[in-house]
């Protein structure tokens, strides 16, 4: 397998805070944020606006009543990082919380769970790999995060 065919596995969390679906605050649909950050590490994101195509609500950030936290973003409170808005694409396997972010998220973690033989990401700190929850790399929930994550991504435009 060549680096280029496992990009994913090396990718930082941060690399999928550039598009992430979430809910809307307003009308509950599906919204969109989108941010730009010169670097993924340090995530100094910029030219970060939430729209909702629904019902037209928009805004820019920082907003003063949530505060981020990009170092000890986790998915399984459901939270995107930027407002606090509910992810769009979220379920669960018995009580354990899966989260997802925009389909590159789903894509990538799709191609590393499914693989028997994991390699090592280069950038084994901050990797979005190395960063998943114990249970969704086991083997024996292999199939049914598989599974999850499919239904996830079928809820993304």
């Amino acid at each position: 397998m060549t680096n280029s065919e496992h990009h994913g596995f090396n990718a930082c969390l941060t690399d999928y805070l550039r598009v992430v679906f979430c809910k809307c605050p307003r009308c509950a649909n599906r919204a969109v944020i989108h941010a730009e950050s010169r670097y993924a590490i340090p995530w100094r994101p910029s030219n970060v606006r939430f729209t909702c195509p629904s019902c037209a609500f928009h805004h820019g950030w920082p907003v003063p009543t949530w505060k981020s936290d990009f170092a000890n973003f986790v998915f399984a409170n459901s939270r995107e990082p930027y407002f606090g808005y509910t992810i769009w694409a979220v379920g669960q396997i018995g009580h354990n919380v899966l989260a997802i972010l925009n389909h590159q998220h789903a894509d990538d973690l799709s191609a590393f769970v499914i693989l028997q033989d994991r390699p090592r990401p280069q950038n084994s700190k901050w990797s979005m790999v190395n960063r998943l929850p114990k249970w969704v790399l086991l083997g024996k929930n292999r199939e049914k995060v598989i599974g999850l994550i499919s239904e996830l991504r079928a809820l993304l435009p």
